[in-house]
C-alpha cells in the first residue's frame, strides 16, 4: 500500500493487517473515529484497561515489511479518545513516527494477541497532542 501527499478524512477503524509494503508519507488523517464493529469475535468481554478492539488506525506488524515507511504524517482524532495503535512487537515502527503530528490521539503499542482475543502488553503513550 503506498500512500503519498494525501488526505483521508472522516475515516474509522483503518485496519492496515501484516503488509509487505507500507509507504504513508506526507499525509493527514483527519477527523478520525472508531466505531464499534460488533460481532467477530462471539461474547468475550473486553474489561482489560486500554484492550479494546476498535482503533482509529492499526497496523499489524507480524511479518517481516519488505518497505516501511512513515513520514510526515498528521493524526487527528474528533473525540481525543481515539487510538492509534501498532500491533507487533517491533517498535521500530514507532520511532518512525519521529516527524509526525498526533491531535486528540492515543498512541498505544501493543506486542501481542493470545488466543482468546485479548491484547497483552499494552503500552499505552496516552493522550498525545504534540509533535513526537
Amino acid at each position: 500500500m503506498i500512500i503519498k501527499d494525501s488526505t483521508i478524512d472522516n475515516g474509522a477503524n483503518l485496519i492496515l493487517d501484516h503488509p509487505k509494503k507500507l509507504v504513508l508519507e506526507n499525509t493527514l488523517f483527519d477527523n478520525m473515529k472508531e466505531i464499534h464493529m460488533g460481532g467477530g469475535l462471539g461474547n468475550i468481554e473486553y474489561n482489560i484497561p486500554g484492550a479494546q478492539l476498535e482503533a482509529a488506525f492499526e497496523l499489524y506488524l507480524g511479518d517481516p515489511i519488505m518497505n516501511l515507511s512513515l513520514k510526515n504524517l498528521t493524526f487527528n482524532g474528533a473525540t481525543g479518545s481515539e487510538r492509534v495503535r501498532f500491533v507487533g512487537g517491533d517498535p521500530w515502527a514507532l520511532q518512525q513516527l519521529k516527524d509526525s503530528k498526533l491531535n486528540k490521539v492515543i498512541l498505544q503499542q501493543v506486542n501481542m494477541i493470545d488466543i482468546h482475543g485479548y491484547y497483552n502488553d499494552i503500552r499505552q503513550f496516552g493522550r498525545i497532542e504534540q509533535t513526537i
